[in-house]
């Protein structure tokens, strides 16, 4: 049997192969105008990562840790310096359980650590922890600038790790939610990750076998899509471009292309890209010349998808999940996905959806989520159920249409479970609402509708009582999950929400596009 291969053998093998090639283009200090990027080769990537991984050895290493304990690793995952940190900590020996800076709740944090088992938290020195770090009850220690790992340089270098077994987890993620009320953790095990190196290969090849690739970042080191790009881009010797802003304007667009040769373009949203190209024909010019515009997690509307594809621009959709990754990708000429070759899918019927699909990944198939699937108390001999539901094509293909749930799709592609902010609100404020319904699909945050239950109270003051109320269960919700304020809270008259004429329940899809205009007038005052 061939060696399992991770995020560590893929950046060794990049090393050996591509060591002079630039792997990071980082931007010069803000200000520096015309604005410019440096860049970072393999070689020098590999020795900032080893050099992280002498100061992970010493430092956690002298807190009493030892190889195969789970860290914590809480960051914004969108800097050079914390995907050194992180692979570092990899290449130290540990397991690292990856939490985004999008869950600002230093206890919920600490829950998610005591639920995996951590030893330690390493994280963003900006960040708050409850108490202080003496009074936690994890050693902690802050991520450092790549500049100052220089002091470790003579600190011994572990051995290269191996995984104790094929199903022992490497990495932990985590669901964007939960109606627990705390994030679900995802582990991912050597096998598992072994299957994504192999997918990502096929879906990250260069269009011209002669040249590599320059890329944009896509998101946080802390997500699982940018984990998974940087191993198709790696693989293929390609460089990453750390942007300004993120999600990237179409200025900056142009700029990557003019200084950079960007020609691989990776987003969550794009419809804002294409809109935007609609006026600026620098901008379409600039799209129309990439090799590829790959995009997931957010569907792109019809009308954009069709400019897209009518003016050429070469736009490849992917479909993924947290717990097992990419599953389905479209060809570049059309939004229609297909399932990646060597994986064992199931679609079954979507109970009362008729005429639609729900995706589930067979035990046979080398991408089923196992560890996941175990923890969560369930069959390992049972199809795993994702909830997404499809429609089929006359070609055999399938098109997104959305989740058998109450979870919808924030505008970073990450989830929201609207069903449990509506009981939050149900279980605390039944006594001045009669009904509400969390809307949002594809907006940055969630907004409440609610009508009150025929109370006298001013809009004003019933606004106010909903959120105080809310107060601590809303703080402890990822940044995208969250009631951002009495601007996201919209009191309707009686009767105003769309029901089911059978059973009276709020119907989502309809209240959507009900208050389309309610919703854009919110979005765009934020």
């Amino acid at each position: 049997m061939a060696p399992l291969r991770s995020h560590l053998t893929v950046l060794s093998a990049a090393c050996s192969k591509y060591a002079a090639s630039p792997a990071f283009w980082i931007p010069a200090a803000p200000g520096t105008s015309p604005r410019a990027w440096s860049q970072i080769s393999y070689k020098q990537f590999y020795e900032d990562v080893e050099l992280a991984a002498r100061s992970w050895h010493k430092v956690l290493g002298g807190a009493g840790l030892s190889r195969g304990d789970i860290v914590g690793f809480w960051a914004g995952g969108l800097s050079y310096a914390d995907v050194a940190a992180f692979y570092g900590l990899s290449l130290a020996g540990y397991i690292p359980q990856l939490i985004s800076m999008r869950l600002s709740s230093g206890t919920v944090v600490l829950e998610l650590l005591q639920a995996s088992g951590a030893k330690a938290l390493v994280y963003d020195p900006t960040y708050t922890l409850p108490g202080d770090a003496a009074s936690w009850p994890l050693p902690t220690s802050p991520i450092l600038p790549v500049a100052e790992l220089k002091q470790f340089s003579a600190a011994p270098l572990p051995e290269f790790p191996e995984p104790s077994s094929p199903e022992s987890p490497v990495m932990i993620f985590h669901t964007s939610g939960s109606t627990g009320g705390c994030p679900k953790l995802v582990p991912y095990s050597a096998t598992l990750l072994d299957n994504v190196v192999s997918k990502i290969h096929r879906v990250a090849k260069p269009a011209d076998a002669g040249r590599r690739d320059v890329c944009t970042w896509m998101g946080s080191i802390c997500h699982l899509a940018q984990n998974t790009i940087f191993l198709g881009s790696m693989q293929h010797g390609a460089s990453t471009i750390q942007p300004t802003t993120l999600p990237i304007s179409g200025d900056e667009a142009k700029q990557l292309v003019k200084h950079c040769s960007l020609n691989r373009l990776h987003m969550f949203d794009l419809g804002p890209l294409i809109r935007a190209s609609k006026t600026d024909a620098a901008l379409l010019s600039c799209l129309k010349g990439m090799d590829a515009v790959f995009y997931g997690g957010l569907a792109l509307a019809s009308e954009e998808a069709a400019f897209g594809y009518s003016h050429g621009i070469k736009i490849q959709n992917c479909f993924a999940s947290t717990e097992v990754n990419i599953m389905m990708t479209s060809s570049l000429t059309s939004p229609v996905l297909r399932p990646l070759p060597d994986t064992n899918y199931v679609f079954l019927p979507a109970d009362g959806n008729a005429g639609l699909v729900e995706l589930a990944v067979h035990p046979s198939s080398p991408d089923y989520p196992a560890l996941y699937v175990a923890s969560r108390g369930q069959s390992t001999a049972e199809p795993y159920r994702t909830g997404d539901l499809f429609s089929r094509t006359d070609d055999g293909g399938y098109v997104s249409r959305g989740r058998s749930d109450n979870w919808i799709k924030t505008a970073n592609a990450l989830r929201c479970d609207c069903g449990a902010i509506e009981a939050a609100v149900m279980s605390r404020c039944a006594d001045v609402v009669r009904a509400c319904i969390a809307l949002g699909q594809g907006r940055a945050s969630p907004v409440l509708l609610l009508e009150p239950m025929g109370v006298e109270m001013e809009v004003g003051l019933l606004k106010t009582q909903v959120l105080a109320r809310l107060e601590e269960w809303n703080s402890r919700r990822y940044v995208h999950e969250r009631l951002n304020g009495e601007n996201f809270v919209v009191v309707l008259p009686s009767g105003a929400l769309p029901r089911t004429a059978a059973k009276g329940n709020v119907q989502r899809a309809l209240a959507e596009a009900k208050f389309k205009t309610i919703l854009d007038e919110i979005y765009a005052a934020a």
